[in-house]
């Protein structure tokens, strides 16, 4: 059973005194204090020398300090799968100091690509993870182990998404879990072309026409949004949300003419996890958007 619950305090304090060193200084000169609560958590590291064999990823534009809190939160909830922090084009030196969870590591990216091309930039620099997580910057997460029940959730060839106390009950929000052999079979985690909107409609797209779509609303990871009046807005979601027109239009053309063959496309890798699943049970493709455990089941 998954355990839901506020950040403990000693959770609040490692975030606290992030945020004290985040904030504290300018932007030019904000000297790294480490502090004994932090103790769990390790320097940011710029490169990487291999990964691990599954990860979640986490895209940053111009938050570190909200950026920390995500990550303090994921600290504190126990996470105990490696990740990765992709600071997307942000030269801001404040970024050094992040404190990562055990076994996250972080790389910069010399130009922005916005949270579209980082899952793709991702994907095909390690094409070979069993499975990919994606969790935001503007996120906190409410449920201690809540990697766990999605990465089981999601499987190889599914989509798993968890609660964010706004609207994941019917789209593709909150942290999400993509089956490694399902993004390996479509050949990108985002249609190309977009840069940060409609992303989640593409996928929410695949996932309700070939039902391997999980939500699993026991899982809490809170969308922390200027939209939903939980944050202010920032200079990031506004570049963000600059592309909106361009990206409406990308994902117009993709329904248009790119849809149809992507879940062609992801459809055997789909049937094949189902059948080594449940080998002696027939796989049906059904149009129906799972709505939970009890719809579509987990591919593993």
């Amino acid at each position: 059973m998954v355990q839901t619950q506020e950040l403990t305090n000693i959770g609040v304090l490692r975030c606290y005194l992030a945020r004290i060193v985040l904030r504290g200084a300018s932007r030019e000169d904000r000297p790294y204090e480490r502090s004994g609560f932090l103790i769990s958590t390790r320097k940011i590291r710029v490169g990487i020398r291999g990964m691990a064999k599954r990860m979640w990823v986490l895209p940053t534009f111009g938050r570190p300090a909200r950026c920390q809190e995500a990550l303090c939160s994921i600290t504190s909830a126990g996470v105990s799968s490696p990740g990765l922090v992709v600071i997307d084009g942000d030269h801001d030196p404040v970024y050094a100091n992040l404190l990562l969870p055990p076994d996250w590591q972080a790389i910069y990216l010399p130009t922005n690509l916005g949270v579209c091309g980082v899952f793709n930039h991702v994907l095909q620099t390690w094409k070979d993870k069993p499975w990919y997580g994606f969790i935001s910057d503007d996120s906190i997460v409410r449920t201690w182990a809540f990697d766990k029940p999605l990465v089981a959730a999601a499987g190889r060839a599914g989509f798993a998404n968890s609660a964010d106390g706004w609207q994941a009950h019917r789209r593709m929000h909150g942290a999400v879990v993509f089956g490694g052999d399902l993004l390996r079979a479509l050949g990108w985690w985002a249609p190309p072309g977009l840069i940060h909107c409609f992303v989640d409609d593409a996928w929410e797209r695949i996932g309700r026409a070939l039902s391997n779509w999980v939500h699993l609303p026991e899982v809490m990871v809170e969308h922390l949004h200027s939209a939903n009046a939980k944050a202010t807005s920032d200079a990031t979601y506004h570049k963000a949300y600059a592309n909106f027109e361009s990206d409406r239009a990308r994902f117009e053309e993709f329904v248009g003419s790119e849809l149809s063959a992507a879940i062609a496309r992801a459809e055997p890798a789909v049937v094949e996890a189902r059948r080594a699943a449940a080998p002696h049970s027939d796989f049906v493709v059904q149009s129906a958007r799972p709505r939970g455990r009890d719809r579509g089941g987990p591919i593993r």
